[in-house]
């Protein structure tokens, strides 16, 4: 999608995603409804709902309290569908010398808090205290959002610190990525062919060296999880002996350094101040003990469910013929700062170097942090469920951008700076080895989804990486930056689950944004097109391994009362969007030859997260619920490739900006999960004999 470009000499915006429980700010804007065009408006609380209905929508307020150097736009969103074209008015008069033209407002599912300065020139003519504020929605109908807390404030002296510190961090991070970007286009003359993880050693082998060197001063690096290819130094010297052979060479390393597992590193050659290879991962993990499946399990049919929990009307699920479900898993419950009943001292690295310490004795003032295996029972009990019914489930591993008093905060990337889940911070030792903790413990509990508690045969790594501001916010970064980031969570969620599990797999969680230009939100936005090359591109590099994609084909707007009716879909590869209209794009774009796997396959889809708006529970908007529904599931029986639909939701929520996707309708005190939509009985029938007549007489395309 487009956005309009902002003015460069009016325009520096900060957007922070905060939970929707934030406090909201001091408001001095009052809007005047018979002032304001083409909107729809309605008012809950201290929230303004609207909806554009014409090509020219705009709101107009009061300004109370406003002082004549009150110069920054301040306010709170929940905008689904985000604001192209955004422009404020100070006045009166509304005049286009008091016209700002203002960064769009972001894509957000979630209350997050915009924040933009007024154009200067703007502010230096107005002769008094501006008394009215327009504020135009762009040029677009049927867009719907959610504001709060407007307000006009002063430009602080921080404000203008940190902008000043944005631009120093900014020339940096772009110098980061440059070097990332570099790399990835390297060609080396020679490689690591094999990386072999066995329980107490780390073989490495390759083909004999084709570089002109002297081959007894070749060292051996080791890149540990918390490094990237632009850090100094982002890999360490290793004393192990290469063994050269007459057409190949081989080295064996000890897989623990202390109490430190190796199993995370990467690892290259090099030649005195230079590197002969990239970087080489694990190619093989052999398997710790005999407790797993002896081939992965797959689903008995397409029809998945998403965000289950206990909470839930379990016992629905096989009503449902549900065969494939989501489980949020948030990292953080398993890290606390206290000792307790069942609780053990994390072995962290010390940040100062390779020597491994027990939190106990640390003297690091963050002091020691201990694994709470009490986080393991609510998602026991789902398990168990899942485990009895043979239903397949995908665990969604999340770090809370909230805990940030907590011990589970050494999991915050350092650069986030708001959304509901941030990128897991692996920039230092001590967190990447905490990290790593919780993923060796989840994956040895959850590697038999036939035995008690119950397995997890797929895992999804964080969520909506392509809107990382909102879902795993790592702050404002080049592309190549957050991309390297994720990738390295992906490849120790991967090791950490292949150790237990030989079947285990990882998935790249995107948005149905496909298409999404650099200027647009910039630092703030990925195109999922270009994650997932990057991530081939990745795979090639430095080994291939068992990934795929876990995509979120929402239509075009989420409030949209049908599934077919996307106006920015097309069949091409460049589409700006892959919604379920025109889901065969994604199909076709990995089975491309340069999007397969090492084994020449296309990689899995799970199509896990999507689901369709009732405006209201009257008869015609369930009745497109349902007829969108069977639509999507007709799509994708034709996909072999898509392993599961999960839908979202099971059930309205009420804090969900205005959406209601559920299968049942919001809670009320009588009924805790709400009623029994249309769409409820038809999901239920799809996949079963009773599909045609369910679906026979509900809305569709038309031919």
């Amino acid at each position: 999608m487009q956005f309009t470009k902002p003015n460069s000499l009016a325009i520096y915006c900060v957007v922070c995603a905060f939970l929707a429980q934030t406090q909201t700010s001091a408001q001095n804007f009052r809007v005047i409804p018979d002032k304001c065009k083409d909107v729809e408006i309605s008012q809950r609380d201290d929230v303004l709902e609207i909806k554009t209905i014409g090509k020219d929508p705009f709101l107009v307020g009061d300004l109370v309290g406003v002082g004549a150097n009150d110069s920054v736009l301040e306010m709170e969103v929940f905008a689904a569908d985000g604001v192209r074209g955004f422009e404020v008015y100070l006045g009166p008069p509304f005049s286009k010398q008091a016209r700002s033209q203002l960064p769009p407002i972001p894509e957000s599912e979630t209350w997050t808090t915009y924040q933009s300065e007024i154009d200067p020139e703007v502010i230096k003519k107005l002769r008094k205290p501006p008394e009215k504020m327009r504020l135009d929605l762009g040029k677009q109908e049927g867009v719907r959002l959610q504001i709060r807390a407007v307000r006009l404030r002063p430009l602080s002296a921080a404000d203008r610190k940190a902008r000043l510190e944005a631009l120093r961090i900014e020339k940096e991070r772009e110098s980061r990525a440059t070097k990332i970007s570099r790399y990835l286009k390297l060609r080396y003359r020679d490689r690591i062919e094999t990386v072999v993880v066995s329980d107490d050693k780390i073989l490495l082998a390759g083909k004999t060296l084709s570089s002109k060197v002297d081959e007894s001063e070749i060292q051996i690096m080791e890149c540990p999880a918390w490094t990237d290819v632009t850090d100094d130094p982002s890999a360490f010297p290793v004393n192990a002996t290469l063994k050269l052979g007459a057409k190949t060479w081989n080295a064996t390393i000890p897989r623990y350094d202390g109490k430190r597992d190796r199993l995370h590193s990467s690892w290259r050659l090099s030649f005195q101040d230079r590197f002969l290879t990239a970087r080489r991962f694990p190619t093989t993990i052999q398997t710790k003990g005999k407790n797993h499946v002896k081939e992965r399990p797959v689903p008995f049919n397409q029809k998945g469910l998403g965000g289950i929990d206990r909470a839930s009307p379990m016992e629905e699920l096989p009503e449902l013929g549900i065969s494939a479900i989501t489980v949020n898993i948030l990292l953080s419950a398993f890290l606390v700062d206290k000792p307790g009943p069942g609780r053990e001292v994390i072995p962290l690295e010390s940040p100062s170097g390779f020597g491994s310490f027990d939190g106990e004795n640390s003297s690091d003032d963050i002091g020691p942090v201990y694994f709470n295996p009490a986080a393991f029972r609510p998602l026991d009990a789902t398990m168990m469920f899942a485990r009895k019914h043979k239903i397949i489930v995908s665990g969604i591993l999340l770090v809370p951008a909230n805990n940030k008093q907590s011990a589970a905060s050494m999991l915050i990337h350092p650069d986030n700076d708001g959304g509901v889940y941030s990128m897991p911070n692996l920039t230092n030792a001590r967190s990447a080895e905490a990290y790593a903790y919780v993923l060796n413990r989840l994956a040895r509990r959850y590697s038999n989804p036939s035995k008690p508690p119950g397995g997890i045969t797929n895992w999804i790594v964080q969520n909506e990486v392509d809107h990382h501001h909102q879902w795993t916010n790592m702050g404002k970064q080049p592309r190549a930056l957050v991309t390297e980031a994720y990738y390295r969570s992906m490849r120790m969620i991967y090791n950490a689950t292949r150790q237990y599990n030989p079947h285990a797999r990882v998935f790249a969680s995107l948005t149905h944004s496909w298409m999404v230009d650099e200027a647009v939100g910039k630092g703030t936005r990925l195109s999922p097109r270009e994650v997932l090359i990057t991530l081939q591109r990745y795979s090639l590099v430095e080994g291939d391994f068992d990934w795929g994609v876990a995509y979120h084909p929402y239509p075009q707007s989420l409030f949209a009362a049908t599934a077919w009716n996307d106006t920015k879909v097309t069949d091409g590869l460049d589409t700006p969007f892959i919604t379920i209209q025109n889901i065969e794009v994604l199909e076709k774009f990995l089975a491309h030859r340069l999007m397969l796997n090492a084994a020449r396959q296309p990689r899995p889809i799970l199509l896990s997260e999507q689901g369709f708006h009732t405006d209201s529970y009257d008869t015609e908007a369930q009745a497109n619920q349902a007829g969108s529904l069977a639509y999507a599931m007709r799509k994708i029986a034709k996909m072999p490739t898509v392993e599961s639909f999960h839908y979202h939701r099971w059930i309205d929520h009420p804090k969900e900006g205005g959406l209601k996707m559920g299968l049942r309708t919001l809670p009320t005190p009588g009924n805790p999960h709400g009623e029994k939509k249309q769409s409820w009985y038809v999901y239920q029938a799809i996949a079963t004999p009773d599909e045609k007549q369910a679906t026979e007489n509900l809305p569709g395309p038309s031919e």
